[in-house]
């Protein structure tokens, strides 16, 4: 039988298209993992509650007495100051107070821990002068400002990861929604790995609004993870913020095959399962 062989050329081209076939395939499954929730399931590696004081460069409420003063009982009266408190004992003075409600514009995934107890509420950071802080002052010496909030944790492993937290917009005040972002940075280097926007804040809703980042790690890593105000706001916001939290994507195995789902999607399209 006569040898068929293909020129150079249509070689290179199909083996491109071969190539660009798969980026194709597995970039698709990368936007489709956030939707994709039958057959999975959330399970909680960290959680910053506020039932302590959190590590922040925001400063306790009551210590800018020189640039604005603090209103009387305890609510933030300056740009970048908070306090901690709950539903039965948040002191408002003309402030609402969260609902406790969860919003149902964005609906958590099962398995995500809804607000209860303790929570921060912080007036955003603003620029120089009646402000107590801005984004440049970093209080907790770590060599970033503008941290809200942040955790570190060591040696996770690879796999699919959720950032988790919940908003509520409490004085009908504008929350500078493109101010907030999830900021994921390796410890060791700071080289940041993952910058999410944080953008379901909206005004004059005092329910809990849910927000979510993915991000996926191909290997073992230490890494510092924070929600962090971008910009300066000089009319401040005035937020309650609680269940800042990160989650690794567990895959179900929804056909009983002992195959876990999303091995079994990138299977049926000949995809490498090594990023997972």
């Amino acid at each position: 039988m006569k040898k068929i062989t293909f020129p150079n050329r249509l070689k290179k081209l199909t083996e491109f298209k071969f190539l660009n076939f798969k980026f194709l395939l597995l970039f698709s499954i990368f936007l489709l993992l956030p939707i994709f929730t039958i057959g999975q399931s959330y399970q909680l590696i960290a959680e910053e509650n506020f039932d302590v004081l959190p590590e922040t460069d925001l400063v306790p409420n009551g210590a800018c007495q020189g640039t604005g003063g603090d209103a009387p009982g305890g609510i933030p009266n300056s740009e970048g100051t908070y306090i901690l408190t709950d539903l039965a004992s948040s002191p408002l003075f003309g402030w609402n107070n969260p609902s406790g409600v969860v919003d149902g514009g964005v609906t958590p995934p099962s398995g995500v821990n809804s607000p209860t107890g303790n929570f921060l509420i912080f007036k955003a950071f603003g620029v120089t002068g009646a402000s107590c802080e801005s984004i440049a002052d970093d209080n907790n010496a770590n060599g970033v400002g503008g941290e809200l909030a942040c955790f570190d944790y060591n040696n996770l492993p690879a796999g699919a990861y959720s950032l988790t937290s919940f908003f509520a917009e409490l004085t009908n005040t504008n929350p500078h929604t493109s101010s907030y972002g999830f900021v994921v940075s390796d410890s060791n280097s700071s080289t940041v790995i993952a910058n999410i926007p944080s953008n379901n804040i909206s005004q004059s809703n005092i329910n809990w609004q849910y927000n979510e980042g993915l991000f996926i790690l191909t290997g073992n890593a230490n890494l510092r993870i924070c929600m962090i105000q971008t910009n300066n706001e000089g009319g401040g916001a005035d937020i309650a913020m609680d269940n800042f939290a990160l989650y690794r994507i567990v895959p179900g195995d929804e056909d009983n095959d002992t195959v876990d789902d999303i091995t079994d999607l990138y299977a049926l399209n000949y995809v490498n399962l090594s990023i997972i």
